[in-house]
């Protein structure tokens, strides 16, 4: 296995999905990536991703905020073997510390169509 993906909503595991927006934007990052590089996650921007070492050291990673996400799972799109398992999750909110916002969901779409007009990774 080259890498390992998390999801909250594997296998109908939406139950603590968190605010209905960041839902709905996770599920529309889901869609365009699939789209732009045929990979099929449920849950595109989820923080548990494990690969290994060597593969992500020959990718080229530029990002340094959430958009990291899309960047790795260019990344994932490319590499050999991959899979995705159901995480436990509590949602939290600003008040807890969450610190994504719309403008990161925007970079995320930006950074994944761009990675569309790039060659492959591995």
């Amino acid at each position: 296995m080259d890498a390992v993906h998390g999801s909250r909503y594997l296998n109908g595991g939406s139950a603590n999905r968190g605010a209905l927006a960041n839902y709905i934007a996770v599920k529309l990052l889901a869609v365009v990536l699939r789209v732009v590089h045929g990979l099929r996650l449920s849950d595109p921007a989820i923080c548990y991703k494990l690969f290994r070492s060597e593969l992500v050291k020959s990718w080229p990673l530029r990002s340094q905020g959430f958009e990291l996400c899309q960047e790795l799972n260019t990344g994932v799109a490319s590499a050999c073997r991959f899979a995705e398992l159901q995480i436990s999750y509590e949602p939290r909110s600003k008040k807890d510390g969450k610190k994504i916002v719309a403008s990161d969901f925007l970079r995320a779409f930006a950074k994944l169509c761009v990675s569309a007009k790039r060659e492959k990774l591995c």
